[in-house]
């Protein structure tokens, strides 16, 4: 499962975790976002543009945020991201977290870095007559290139 930690006896979410224990409403008072509770939404001024009104919280849906002036949403570590860490999830997963996940944090991205490292790897070294099989079924070099398509070339024979 996508974020998932795996503990000695049970798979934690560590997003979930994050989400749980932080309410939005509260982060984006905490962070100068200064709400105003209109019907059925709290708004606010956009915090990255400015734009009147554009900020959104749904009361039905009060764990995700949209800014209408940037067309972009999200949760509370999508908000510490952008809001505070130039986009930087691994850093607001850590500002976020519950004392003690920072270790599970770190292992997690250095996780998903080598599985990255590793699709990289097994596109940048795919064998012609591998991009060959790809193209007689009509995916073209740049669809290849788009979605990363690789395999391991042990695994193939010409």
């Amino acid at each position: 499962m996508k974020g998932s930690i795996k503990t000695m006896s049970k798979e934690v979410n560590i997003f979930e975790i994050i989400r749980k224990s932080h309410n939005l409403k509260n982060y984006c008072e905490n962070c100068g976002i200064n709400l105003v509770s209109i019907g059925i939404s709290y708004r606010a001024n956009s915090p990255f543009t400015e734009a009147n009104n554009a900020f959104r919280i749904d009361k039905n849906e009060p764990d995700y945020w949209y800014d209408y002036s940037l067309n972009k949403g999200g949760d509370v570590i999508e908000l510490s991201a952008m809001l505070n860490h130039n986009g930087d999830k691994r850093a607001a997963l850590l500002e976020l977290a519950p004392e003690g996940y920072s270790a599970k944090i770190d292992k997690y991205f250095r996780d998903k870095q080598s599985v990255q490292d590793y699709i990289i790897g097994a596109h940048n070294n795919i064998p012609e007559h591998i991009i060959k099989y790809f193209e007689s079924r009509g995916v073209d070099r740049e669809q290849i290139n788009r979605l990363k398509l690789g395999c391991r070339a042990e695994l193939f024979k010409n």
